[in-house]
């Protein structure tokens, strides 16, 4: 009896699994979604169970196996949406899936020319005090450079000028001045002069034109030297600094020597075939130089010396004494005779000038009233 009833639950059982197996779709479209996430599963178990009772039919594992394919296509497609949808929201595209670059869209166009169209006005905006800065700092510059000149000019000014402490040779570079006036210390560096002994040329005429220098200065006059040291510098050179300086007057300062006999005085001298500016010129500082002194008046004479004939203004060479009178000699090495030696010179050149600015001034009112 219980032979029989385990073989007719077997049948049934056996009946109920096939129809199972012949109709699945059926059966299993009202809940496709909930095979969709757990077919895998309950195809095994199902072909598990039909392999153990009865052995798998050819068309039942056809069809377990579409069902699995199916099932596996869906979940693939689930997951490529799902990628999709986490590449959409961050912003990311790829070429190979027909879907657009980043930054390809209009919108993102739109905003990313915008963007850019607001950094260049910003750095338009940014430029204009960039230029600003640029040229007060150039400003500046050429104020700074300019006051530099002018301190370097004013302490060369002070440098020459004062001496001992003494102010009063003093003068802005920039001042106006009577007159620039040329000194010409005879001699130096290698070219001694007459000497007597230890006592050389180039040393007195040295220390007299630097104070001749002193009172021109003084009195408002703008003063140059060929040399300022124990320099050697050529007659011609003095003639050519002369001639590209361009001075008003140009003075040579000297002392005389005789080898024979004996002679003693001051001569001055002014260049052959000149005009009547430098015959002046030597009149008026002969005639000064022995009004302060009381030396011996040899007179202004004419000479060819190159530094009165070479240059092109009003010249003249003044012999200061003899060293080869021992009188003079003496003289020449004392410093108040050196300074009323130095006073005359500075006197002739200034009154040469002041008479030569009143005939020039004179002059120029009378042509109005000719006309």
């Amino acid at each position: 009896m219980e032979e029989k009833n385990r073989q007719r639950y077997r049948s049934r059982r056996i009946q109920s699994l096939r129809q199972e197996l012949q109709e699945p779709e059926v059966r299993q479209k009202p809940r496709e979604p909930r095979v969709a996430r757990a077919g895998g599963e309950l195809g095994e178990q199902r072909g598990a169970r039909a392999a153990w009772e009865l052995g798998e039919p050819r068309e039942a594992r056809t069809r377990r196996e579409l069902g699995d394919q199916r099932v596996a296509r869906a979940g693939g497609e689930r997951e490529e949406q799902r990628e999709a949808r986490t590449r959409r929201g961050s912003g990311e595209r790829t070429r190979g899936s027909g879907q657009r670059e980043p930054g390809t869209s209009g919108a993102a166009r739109r905003r990313r020319a915008l963007g850019e169209g607001k950094g260049r006005k910003r750095r338009r905006r940014r430029r204009k005090p960039d230029a600003l800065r640029l040229g007060i700092c150039g400003v500046l510059l050429v104020l700074g450079i300019l006051l530099v000149y002018a301190l370097i000019l004013f302490g060369s000014a002070l440098t020459k000028s004062i001496k001992g402490g003494d102010f009063s040779g003093f003068s802005f570079p920039w001042s106006k001045a009577e007159a620039v006036i040329m000194l010409d210390a005879g001699h130096g560096g290698k070219d001694q002069g007459t000497s007597y002994g230890d006592i050389l040329e180039k040393e007195l005429t040295l220390e007299i034109t630097k104070e001749v220098e002193k009172l021109l200065k003084d009195a408002g006059y703008a003063v140059e030297m060929t040399r300022t040291g124990d320099d050697s510098v050529d007659v011609y050179q003095r003639s050519r600094l002369a001639n590209r300086e361009k001075p008003d007057v140009f003075v040579s300062i000297h002392c005389n020597f005789l080898e024979r006999g004996e002679a003693s005085g001051i001569e001055t001298y002014y260049g052959k075939d000149r005009d009547e500016d430098c015959q002046s010129l030597a009149e008026k500082i002969q005639a000064s130089a022995i009004e302060k002194t009381g030396a011996v008046d040899r007179g202004a004479r004419t000479e060819d010396f190159v530094v009165v004939k070479e240059t092109k203004m009003p010249a003249a060479l003044i012999e200061v004494g003899f060293l080869s009178d021992p009188g003079e000699r003496e003289l020449l090495q004392d410093a108040e005779y050196q300074k009323k030696l130095a006073q005359g010179i500075a006197d002739g050149i200034i009154g040469y000038w002041e008479e030569k600015k009143a005939a020039e001034e004179g002059e120029e009112g009378k042509a109005p009233e000719d006309e």
